[in-house]
């Protein structure tokens, strides 16, 4: 039997194919991408995939985080399913165990309650900034989602978001003090930028640009551990979930395809769960 070989350049358009197919956002396709043409190098563009060549590939990776090491080792997989059809049968496989490979550590994740917002609003004197939180904390919208708004998604009450995650929108009724935030912030603007929020220089955010401004606020609440803008989508997630709010409503709101990402947002480290039991268990009440 003659083993067809396939070239780098094949290898990369299957994976591209099976990226337009699944309709990833563009960050994330890159990443992708960078992942396998880095996989390729360490095969040399031949890559065999057997279990000593992955873990072997992991452990090149260096000094890195457990939860990195899983999500690259997912990309791998991911890509070997991709190019499974086209493989020589010895290689059709996935030679990994569901158990075998980096294990993610479960970390506290970030997460911003109404105290913790309402801190937010009390060291913030700037109208844009102050309209920034305040839609973060209404909508759940990730940053990405926020720098990409015009001033046409607004038309009060209304804010219509493209989500991140394959160009689908959601609409969602903002209360009325966020659209008269909005709408001082708006009156100030004197540039012709289509984009809703923009910076002092009068360009567009970028996520990373989006996220600096507000470490600032961040260090001026002395938040201890890591944070950033996703915590006010985690915490809206976690409010809702608290006030009642079924899972299935949840879903909706963010416009997930799944309940099961509610979970994922609900997860809590033992840490947190320790709290909340002293929070409601009576024998902690008069402490």
């Amino acid at each position: 039997m003659v083993t067809k070989v396939l070239t780098r350049k094949r290898y990369l358009q299957y994976l591209n194919e099976d990226m337009r197919f699944c309709d990833l956002a563009k960050t994330t396709e890159s990443q992708y991408h960078f992942v396998v043409t880095r996989y390729l190098d360490f095969t040399k563009n031949n890559p065999i995939f057997s279990r000593r060549e992955i873990m072997s590939f992991v452990s090149s990776l260096g000094s890195v985080t457990s939860t990195y090491s899983a999500w690259v080792l997912s990309i791998v997989k991911r890509f070997h399913r991709t190019i499974q059809d086209v493989l020589p049968e010895n290689k059709k496989k996935w030679p990994l165990g569901p158990k075998e490979g980096p294990k993610v550590k479960i970390r506290p994740q970030p997460s911003f309650d109404e105290k913790m917002v309402k801190r937010l609003f009390n060291i913030i004197d700037d109208t844009r900034d102050y309209a920034i939180v305040r839609l973060f904390f209404v909508t759940g919208m990730r940053r990405d989602e926020l720098c990409r708004l015009e001033i046409i998604s607004y038309n009060r009450p209304d804010i219509t978001i493209i989500m991140a995650k394959g160009e689908e929108t959601r609409t969602v009724k903002l209360d009325r003090d966020t659209c008269d935030v909005l709408d001082s912030y708006l009156k100030t603007r004197a540039d012709n930028y289509p984009t809703l929020f923009v910076n002092d220089h009068s360009k567009p955010y970028t996520p990373n640009a989006l996220s600096q401004v507000f470490k600032k606020y961040f260090s001026e609440m002395n938040v201890e551990g890591r944070t950033g803008l996703h915590a006010f989508r985690r915490g809206l997630v976690r409010v809702l979930h608290d006030k009642k709010m079924s899972r299935e409503e949840i879903q909706k709101f963010f416009g997930w395809k799944s309940s099961t990402m509610v979970d994922r947002y609900l997860q809590m480290s033992p840490s947190e769960i320790g709290e909340r039991v002293e929070k409601i268990h009576p024998f902690y009440k008069d402490e």
